[in-house]
């Protein structure tokens, strides 16, 4: 049954529940009901290949847990199935569901503050703004429409009249910038302070022509030492043959 049909909107409004859709070339953000399903198509799979009730697999299912099981947390002990299991886990145990929940709650507020910090886009949009769209990995300009209440979703129309629905990832700001060559022409000099037609101004000849004797000077500097460094080097040579002798 398709997520958009009549009987699917209808499905929902009468067990209470809404829809929340991912958004389109983005999976991952779908991840977590992706792998549900995943198991859940498992199960059945499983099932009508060895020709047995889904009730016994989903017994088995509900007997894995992190750290406990439904059925723990429920009758404070593991059920029995088909599979073996030692006599000593049927035995009840008390568990303390009060600090199991906490726990789950701790963890719960923790996943909004790892996210913040994980997610790649931070800026922040707004209605009517010139955004930058991905498309086939093509950067295409276009304009935010509308912020949907989904998280990290919006419309955006491609300035043709045509709007489709796209995730933070593939969106960024777009800044227009002011073009540097403005019409002055009719602007009366006296009044901008600036001659018109005038040209960039040259560089310095004296300081270009600076340039030149500065690398000369660098060169005859180090040949300079490099000399120094021969004779001393010499020097220290006869030194030591006449103390030899």
């Amino acid at each position: 049954m398709p997520f958009n049909s009549l009987e699917f909107h209808s499905f929902a409004k009468d067990w209470g529940f809404s829809i929340i859709t991912s958004s389109l070339n983005y999976p991952r953000s779908n991840e977590f009901i992706e792998i549900m399903m995943g198991i859940a198509k498992d199960v059945l799979r499983k099932c009508k290949e060895q020709g047995i009730e889904k009730e016994y697999m989903l017994l088995d299912y509900r007997n894995i847990g992190s750290p406990y099981t439904p059925t723990q947390l429920i009758f404070s002990r593991e059920t029995g199935s088909e599979l073996p299991i030692h006599d000593k886990l049927l035995y009840p145990k008390v568990i303390n569901n009060f600090a199991f929940h906490q726990k789950k709650k701790m963890k719960v507020i923790k996943v909004p503050m790892i996210t913040k910090t994980a997610t790649q886009s931070n800026h922040k949009f707004y209605k009517g703004q010139n955004i930058w769209y991905r498309k086939d990995k093509v950067w295409n300009p276009g304009m935010l429409v509308d912020i949907c209440a989904n998280p990290r979703s919006m419309i955006i129309d491609r300035n043709e009249g045509v709007q489709f629905r796209r995730n933070t990832a593939h969106v960024k700001p777009r800044i227009i910038t002011v073009p540097e060559e403005n019409d002055v022409s009719e602007i009366p000099e006296g009044d901008t302070g600036v001659k018109l037609g005038c040209t960039r101004p040259k560089r310095n000849q004296e300081q270009v022509s600076k340039e030149p004797s500065n690398q000369v000077f660098k060169i005859h500097f180090s040949k300079c030492l490099l000399l120094l460094y021969l004779v001393i080097h010499l020097h220290w040579e006869v030194a030591l043959e006449v103390t030899s002798i």
